[in-house]
């Protein structure tokens, strides 16, 4: 008898990524579960379509705000002026 070849499995899929960093299906879930968590609702199996899509987006600005951090580039000051600066316009 010959055993048959062993078969990939998938472990965890990827559903965005940013710059090298990966957000996964678990990811996904676990920030779901989470905000559910954090809302005092019990949690709930997977989310749905609209849920996957602002949870997706709210992880997607948290790994964007980590890079920027980390990378150095957060200016509080320039972001303050920028701020101000803004806010004139808008107030014309």
């Amino acid at each position: 008898m010959v055993p048959s070849p062993l078969r990939g499995e998938t472990l965890d899929r990827v559903v965005a990524s940013i710059g090298q960093q990966a957000i996964t299906e678990r990811d996904l879930a676990t920030e779901y579960h989470f905000e559910q968590f954090l809302q005092g609702r019990p949690p709930a199996g997977s989310p749905g379509l609209d849920a996957r899509k602002g949870v997706l987006s709210r992880l997607v600005s948290q790994k964007l705000l980590a890079e920027q951090i980390s990378s150095g580039r957060s200016n509080p000051q320039a972001s303050k002026e920028s701020a101000e600066k803004t806010l004139k316009q808008v107030q014309k």
